[in-house]
């Protein structure tokens, strides 16, 4: 037999566990102990990694056994996978690890048309009687403020060497705010943008088949197409009563029955027209990826007679939970970076104060206070945008005085 059967019981023992400290020692020189310390550094760089979409983080020896791991795949450096999509070609073309495209669905803006609803106007036509009302805080006094901004901010009327402020202002509408919130908060969606495409010519046929193609036309949106709405109804239905007034007065117009205001006539302009933003988000809404927008439209149907229908099966009509509006849309542009001062200038016509255009604006800073991203659920509702020309965040200003009660309020309670 072997010579380990001649060692006594004792003998055996001390060499049994000689044998299990050698393996020990073997084991613990295969496996270093793990610092802790290292090892949430090691963790930190492996979540920062030093793509150029990605904050740089520090190379360690856990990143380099990574990457020699991810390399010999074929799959390339992890830290470089957007990058290397950018820069070479992969020949095992076993597909890209680069993140797919995450973008928000962002917000959308609707500008507020220039209606003339003055008492003097609109008592010419029994169906806008309705918002002739002294009561703020109905939703026909709202619907008046919103589609005429002349009135919702007051006006001046000079009668010999008296001076009379007329307006019909609501409490539910800002007359600061150049877009309207009641479409926007309650908006499902908007359908129907156009693609951008370019005419083609091709030659006839020669004697072979062979043909030539080449670019005959524009890729410029300027024609006219419509976009669909759908929004969700809310009680009261002032979504509803909005786009009557709005389609009726367009009508009423063009027949001569309500007339806009004279500077409108002077100038030559549409006074039912709305304009509609588009802007993409990030994923954390704080950045704009996209902007785009249409000409001008107005809409042209109201889903107001379905309102009207009945079947006793149906106590109450949830067939208007949605409100579906055609919008007809005249142009788009994508891409085009005048948008963004465009859109900046919108807010500026409405509230001088917020001098959106201008970066690092006292005029602004002396009357709002920028809403960082941690506080924004305690200003939602109640701040102004802006879009930061250089660095494409979508900022939100609000008034220093209600930024100073809701802070003191919070601080109080220990909520920040």
């Amino acid at each position: 037999m072997a010579e380990r059967d001649l060692l006594s019981p004792a003998e055996k023992l001390s060499a049994f566990k000689e044998g299990i400290k050698q393996a020990k020692t073997q084991h613990a020189a295969a496996n270093p102990k793990i610092d802790k310390t290292v090892a949430a550094k090691n963790a930190a760089a492996l979540a920062n990694r030093n793509d150029p979409v990605v904050e740089v983080g520090s190379t360690s020896e856990t990143d380099e056994l990574v990457v020699s791991v991810s390399s010999k795949t074929g799959v390339g450096d992890l830290k470089s996978v957007i990058s290397n999509t950018y820069l070479g070609l992969n020949y095992f073309a076993n597909g890209s690890p680069s993140p797919a495209n995450n973008e928000q669905m962002g917000l959308t803006f609707f500008t507020r048309p220039l209606l003339n609803l003055s008492y003097d106007n609109i008592i010419h036509e029994r169906s806008m009687a309705l918002m002739i009302t002294g009561a703020e805080n109905s939703v026909q006094r709202a619907v008046r403020s919103y589609l005429d901004p002349v009135g919702s901010m007051g006006y001046k009327e000079t009668f010999g060497n008296q001076n009379t402020i007329k307006g019909f202002g609501s409490a539910m509408v800002d007359p600061l705010n150049p877009f309207i919130p009641l479409l926007s908060n309650n908006l499902l969606s908007l359908s129907g943008w156009p693609d951008p495409y370019v005419d083609t010519y091709t030659t006839k046929a020669g004697i072979y088949k062979e043909e030539f193609s080449m670019v005959d036309g524009f890729s410029k949106i300027y024609q006219a197409f419509d976009l669909s709405a759908n929004f969700r109804n809310i009680v009261g239905d002032p979504i509803s009563y909005m786009f009557h007034v709005w389609t009726q007065y367009a009508s009423l117009v063009k027949e001569g029955v309500l007339n806009p205001r004279p500077e409108m006539l002077v100038e030559n302009e549409i006074d039912y027209n709305t304009r509609i933003y588009r802007l993409i988000l990030d994923p954390s809404r704080r950045y704009v990826l996209k902007i785009g927008a249409c000409g001008a439209a107005f809409p042209t149907s109201n889903s107001l007679g379905s309102h009207f229908d009945y079947n006793i099966e149906k106590p109450f009509n949830r067939d208007k939970d949605q409100i579906s509006i055609t919008f007809k849309t005249m142009g788009a542009a994508y891409y085009d970076p005048i948008l963004i001062y465009e859109f900046n200038r919108v807010v500026d016509i409405y509230n001088p104060w917020m001098d959106a255009n201008t970066d690092r604006s006292a005029k602004r800073q002396g009357s709002y206070v920028y809403v960082e991203p941690k506080y924004k659920a305690l200003f939602n509702y109640k701040a102004y945008p802006r879009i930061n020309i250089k660095t494409m965040e979508l900022e939100w200003w609000v008034l220093n005085t209600h930024y100073n009660e809701v802070m003191s309020l919070n601080s109080k309670t220990g909520l920040i």
